[in-house]
């Protein structure tokens, strides 16, 4: 989505690979953030890459601009969906703490303690009958697409082990994601 509002249409896998790079994450110590050294990491690099496109796709970006500072463009935030969004209500209401979803360990400990196992499996299912578009990333299949049945198996199959990566998947679905752009002044 972010790509296509940047580029006004959807790019060709030539130009893909001729054309662009993704910046997958940037990672700088503790110690040393707060410093500026992500902006100059970015920046300095950015000219280096030898594609007249650079792209990045990160949640961080909502809350730390240093991207822009480096002299990407901020093209679109992506909101969740809402029915991402109403699934992870159904959790709460169960007592699951949203922002602990990311945590399988923690989804594992409130599984047992709440004895919602059960309950969880039907708000996996019912989320796959209205938004079909998460199932693989749920599963972590390795099929291309699953039909809501065979996404109905799989959760009715799944343990608690399994059941608690979904949720931490599920958790990583809310995150609003900023996509940002950079073109070489070359082009």
């Amino acid at each position: 989505m972010g790509r296509r509002e940047a580029f006004g249409r959807v790019l060709t896998i030539q130009e893909l690979n001729r054309d662009l790079t993704t910046i997958a994450r940037v990672v700088v110590h503790p110690r040393y953030r707060t410093i500026g050294l992500g902006i100059k990491l970015v920046k300095d690099t950015l000219p280096l890459v030898n594609k007249p496109y650079v792209e990045m796709i990160a949640v961080m970006a909502k809350y730390n601009s240093f991207a822009e500072k480096a002299g990407m463009k901020r093209i679109l935030e992506s909101k969740p969906n809402p029915a991402v969004l109403e699934a992870v209500e159904k959790l709460r209401k169960l007592g699951f703490n949203p922002v602990f979803l990311s945590s399988e360990k923690y989804n594992m400990h409130q599984l047992w303690t709440l004895r919602a196992v059960s309950q969880v499996k039907a708000i996996l299912k019912e989320l796959s009958k209205s938004v079909g578009i998460y199932r693989k990333r749920l599963l972590s299949g390795h099929k291309a697409y699953y039909t809501h049945k065979e996404f109905c198996k799989h959760v009715e199959g799944a343990d608690v082990k399994k059941l608690g990566k979904m949720l931490r998947i599920l958790g990583f679905l809310t995150q609003t994601k900023v996509y940002l752009s950079w073109e070489s002044p070359t082009v």
